[in-house]
């Protein structure tokens, strides 16, 4: 196998971990490991995400509950930026930092 096919690029991980959860969660209220779910996805190349990846975002979801997917976070900063607009043209303290030196 070439290193190229299991090199993931940055971030690979949680999509395959958020396109399987709901399976996940079942698998895991079912009663099976995190260890053989792991290796049963690994083993139908579902997944290419290292084990210790696969804990990491287990341990995201039971301590954060579920992800934030893209558009809950788009409409939470659309709301934000209604209620509480950033100024304009607020002239920035590093500005005058060449002047003091």
């Amino acid at each position: 196998m070439d290193k190229r096919d299991t090199v993931m690029k940055w971030g690979q991980a949680k999509f395959e971990f958020l396109a399987l959860r709901e399976e996940i969660h079942k698998a895991l209220a079912s009663g099976k490991t995190a260890k053989r779910i792991h290796a049963d996805l690994k083993s139908q190349n579902r997944i290419k995400m290292s084990q210790r990846s696969f804990y990491g975002w287990l341990r995201h979801e039971r301590l954060f509950g579920p992800l934030m997917v893209a558009a809950d976070i788009a409409s939470m900063r659309t709301k934000r930026t209604q209620h509480h607009p950033l100024p304009q043209n607020t002239p920035s303290p590093l500005d005058n930092q060449e002047d003091e030196q």
